[in-house]
């Protein structure tokens, strides 16, 4: 089964360009043109991972990242957030709201990024278990998880 990326992006040109490049390479893009809408797809249909622009109207980048790792059920996706101005207060930023990877679109090709894709949904890191409870604490998924023959079956209640 292909694996979804959902890329927030609002320049309609890089946008096709990922969507065509991360289709090439065996993955199903869909496309939100702003922060707003990226949202509500979520809402639909969860992906694999996520490819973010920081700079956007309509929600912009860092308020997206914040609310992904404030929702329970977004919390483990792995976030790319992409920028045209890579400042690096705003780097800083986008790091400490929980991107996994955060990078300059002038200066890095989208192949490149599509190598950070495979790599982060092929590598299971402890960051990405880790999830912001309704409280604000971090919780691990695994500390949910089922860890006996019981707890795999369907419940019967």
């Amino acid at each position: 089964m292909k694996k979804r990326i959902l890329v927030i992006e609002d320049d309609t040109v890089v946008a096709m360009v990922y969507r065509r490049l991360l289709n090439a390479h065996g993955f199903e893009a869909e496309i939100a043109e702003n922060g707003v809408r990226g949202l509500k797809c979520l809402e639909i249909s969860l992906p694999d991972a996520v490819l973010l622009d920081l700079m956007m109207p309509k929600g912009n980048g860092l308020s997206v990242l914040q609310a992904i790792r404030a929702e329970p059920k977004w919390c483990h996706l792995p976030v790319l957030v992409m920028t045209a101005a890579a400042v690096p207060v705003m780097v800083k930023q986008a790091q400490e709201a929980g991107a996994d990877r955060v990078f300059d679109k002038a200066n890095v090709k989208p192949v490149a990024v599509v190598n950070l894709l495979h790599d982060l949904l092929h590598t299971t890191s402890d960051k990405r278990l880790l999830c912001v409870t309704s409280s604000g604490n971090p919780e691990s998924v695994l500390d949910h998880w089922p860890t006996t023959p019981e707890g795999l079956t369907k419940s019967s209640a």
